[in-house]
């Protein structure tokens, strides 16, 4: 369970979600990293990195598969994704569901998370909730069928990189906390509340390293709306998005 932006204890995934991509080339669905909501109607935050590909070009789709409090898994369209220009994070929001027009007319709020900028110091203990491990077969020749398991993963913070380390170049903690491949975007808590976004990891057997991207990041950005572009610091100031 965890507690989301109004100090409820929650489900785990109630608040975090797969993220998956359909290559309308080949007709294939794949998972490729994990989202998690900052706001009750769609609002979330992954990795800047789920959303291209090894090539540098951005994929054709992306969906999130939010869960409800009755099982029920929906697909949600990515309606927009705002990426940071020189850190490993983005901000979007999910739109109507592919798989259930019910949904769609009544849109059920998800469990928001709550925000942490406070900074982290060398030997604070952290988790992640995400969802490395998803598995899909082909039923038939036009439908797959996705089987997500989330896993808990934790660890300690060892150093803080302003200017980086290893492939990611934006400012970053070093951890010891495990992120497997579909665990990138993922919510990093300490104390309850998040403070990054998994980013890179390497499994040395005994030994893993990692590193995460602060949330302080999305104050750098802007999301569209009806009236313009809205400054993340003026959604958090009006009480949209909660940050302590």
């Amino acid at each position: 369970m965890f507690k989301n932006s109004e100090g409820k204890l929650v489900p785990k995934e109630a608040s975090i979600f797969p993220l998956i991509t359909f290559d309308p080339k080949s007709k294939v669905f794949n998972c490729v990293g994990t989202g998690f909501f900052i706001t009750p109607f769609g609002g979330f935050v992954t990795a800047k990195h789920v959303f291209f590909k090894n090539d540098g070009t951005h994929r054709p789709t992306l969906y999130g598969v939010q869960s409800l409090e009755d099982g029920t898994r929906v697909v949600r369209t990515l309606k927009h994704l705002v990426v940071h220009p020189n850190a490993d994070i983005a901000i979007g929001m999910l739109g109507d569901a592919k798989n259930n027009d019910r949904f769609n007319q009544n849109p059920v709020p998800a469990s928001a998370f709550c925000l942490s900028f406070q900074p982290l110091q060398t030997g604070d203990a952290i988790s992640t909730y995400a969802f490395p491990n998803t598995q899909n077969e082909w039923l038939d020749d036009d439908h797959q069928q996705f089987t997500f398991q989330g896993v808990w993963s934790s660890g300690i913070v060892e150093d803080f990189h302003p200017n980086g380390m290893g492939l990611l170049r934006n400012a970053c903690y070093q951890t010891t906390m495990k992120i497997d491949g579909g665990a990138s975007g993922g919510p990093v808590l300490h104390n309850a509340t998040v403070v990054a976004v998994n980013s890179t990891g390497m499994d040395l057997g005994d030994v893993a390293i990692s590193s995460l991207t602060p949330v302080t990041f999305l104050k750098d950005l802007s999301v569209p709306s009806e009236n313009g572009n809205i400054p993340i610091p003026d959604l958090i100031a009006g009480g949209y998005i909660t940050v302590i």
